[in-house]
This record gives structure tokens, sequence and C-alpha cells, in this order.
């Protein structure tokens, strides 16, 4: 049997919000949380909020989780610039609106790994972005930190 990685993949995106009443931006602002689960944000004033995932309980808490595991991710350009898939389960937020969530301030990003034998790494970058669409989604990632090298 061949043996895989599963990952999950954490988005921090850390701008707050001054006003306790003022919408979220990112799972960082969402502050009166009920734990772990789904919740709007609104990281542009100027659109209408989405939905994501709030992870509060690794690293501190405030990551827009990502798991991947069984949906199918061979997908084409246009899924993958909208989004697809369950946000209680596996997902994936869209590639727009990870840039509209990096595009809002200082973003980092935690990748957890662990494979079939219960080793676990990750790897942590404190400077994370995706560009445009007119960039094609171009990944930004520097500053990092971890222990991934050793699964």
């Amino acid at each position: 049997m061949e043996k895989t990685t599963l990952m999950k993949l954490l988005l921090l995106f850390p701008e707050k919000t001054e006003e306790p009443n003022q919408r979220p931006i990112d799972c960082k602002d969402v502050k009166l949380h009920k734990g772990n689960g789904v919740y709007k944000i609104y990281p542009d004033p100027l659109e209408p909020g989405f939905d994501v995932y709030c992870d509060f309980e690794t690293d501190n808490g405030g990551w827009t989780r990502r798991l991947n595991g069984q949906t199918d991710f061979y997908r084409g350009w246009e899924a993958y610039k909208i989004g697809f898939g369950d946000l209680e389960a596996e997902f994936w937020l869209g590639n727009q609106r990870i840039h509209t969530l990096t595009a809002a301030g200082k973003s980092e990003l935690r990748v957890d790994m662990s494979d079939f034998d219960g080793n676990r790494a990750y790897a942590k970058y404190s400077t994370f972005a995706v560009g445009d669409a007119v960039t094609n989604y171009k990944l930004t990632v520097a500053g990092y930190s971890g222990n991934a090298g050793e699964l």
C-alpha cells in the first residue's frame, strides 16, 4: 500500500478591526467565537463577505483552515479561482478569496502534515501572499520556521 501524507493548511490573516461591533476581516478578528467552525468574514469592506472555516485551537488560533484528504482536487482553473468543496470538511477556499484575504494585511501560512505512521511536522511562513488573477495568483512565501524538514 502506498503511503501518502495528510496535510492541513492554515492561513493566518492577523489584520484586526478596532471596533468590537465591526465586521470581522478574518478568523483572527472573530473574537466572540464559539469554537472551531464556519464564520462569515469581510476582508474587503466594499464587497460582500464570505464563509470560511476558522480554527481557534492551532498555534494560538485565528487560522483559516483547509484540509487535504478526500475531496478530488483535480480541477480546472475556474474551480480553483472560485473555490470548491465543503467548508465543514474538505475544500479549497478559492484563489480569488485567498488573494482578497492576503491583500487585506500581513498574513502567515502554516502547513501541518502527518503520515500514516503518526509522524507529524509543520512549516510556518511569516510572510504569505497570493497575487490576483493578472499574476495568475502568484504565491509568495518567506520567513520559514518549523520542523517539516524532518518528516
